[in-house]
This record gives structure tokens, C-alpha cells and sequence, in this order.
């Protein structure tokens, strides 16, 4: 009887291990594996604020590449509209700072041509109220 009880028990092991031997090899090899890794750590508000603006300066920027004339210009440099949104997407956080403050610098809607006109008319403007004061004389159709 007990040679009887004994093949019963080796039957009911094999199964067991039949069972349980690749969920649990399963098991061990996630959790040595490193997934799921994390690391914890403070976060001050400083740090939250500037990631939270930078994501939004990135969203931003990645907003701009979206207008189409942008993106014939972009295409006119020979640039891919994509592999440009690839770009912003890797910068760091100090890059896009970087970009921003020059984007936030450059006149809006303003081509170089405007720009010309406009610096001609302020100083024929400083030069006729300099005529009309009397310090030069440049126009002669200003009476004094």
C-alpha cells in the first residue's frame, strides 16, 4: 500500500509542477528583471513649474509647426515639417528656452521688407521734426 500511495504522490507532484512551473518562472523572471523600476524623489514646486512651462512652450512650438504657412516655409529651407517636430520634441528644457525667448523677440507678421520701411519712415520722421525745429535743413519744402 504504501509503494500504491507513493506513485499517487509523485502523480500529484508532476501535475503540480506541470502547473506552476512556468507561472512562477514567469513571475521571477519580471521581477528580476528591471522592469518596472521606479525612483522616487521630491519634486519642489520650482521644478514643477518649470517643467509644466516648458511643456507648454513645446506644445507651443509643435502648435506653430502645425500652420501651414509655416510649414512652406519650413519645406521652402528644405526642412521636413516632421523630422523639425522630432527636433523639439528631444530639446531640453533649457534649448526651448533658448527658442522661446527668441521667438517671443522677433516682430510678429514682419517680413525684412517691413522692417526696412519702417526704420526709413522713423527716421525721415526724427528728420523732418529736426527740419521743423530748425536744428538741420535737409527738406526744402519745410518753411521756416
Amino acid at each position: 500500500m504504501t509503494s500504491g500511495g507513493l506513485g499517487t504522490d509523485m502523480n500529484i507532484y508532476n501535475k503540480l509542477v506541470r502547473y506552476l512551473a512556468a507561472p512562477l518562472a514567469a513571475v521571477f523572471f519580471v521581477t528580476s528583471s528591471g522592469i518596472g523600476s521606479a525612483y522616487a524623489g521630491l519634486v519642489t514646486t520650482e521644478d514643477a513649474v518649470e517643467r509644466a512651462h516648458a511643456d507648454a512652450d513645446r506644445a507651443h512650438l509643435l502648435g506653430l509647426l502645425e500652420r501651414e504657412d509655416i510649414r512652406q516655409e519650413l519645406i521652402g529651407f528644405g526642412v521636413d515639417p516632421g523630422e523639425a517636430a522630432q527636433r523639439i520634441a528631444a530639446l531640453s528644457d533649457q534649448e526651448l528656452s533658448q527658442i522661446m525667448q527668441k521667438v517671443d523677440e522677433l516682430p510678429a507678421g514682419q517680413s525684412a521688407l517691413g522692417v526696412i520701411v519702417g526704420a526709413a519712415l522713423i527716421v525721415f520722421i526724427v528728420l523732418l521734426i529736426t527740419d521743423i525745429a530748425g536744428f538741420t535743413d535737409v527738406f526744402g519744402f519745410v518753411k521756416k
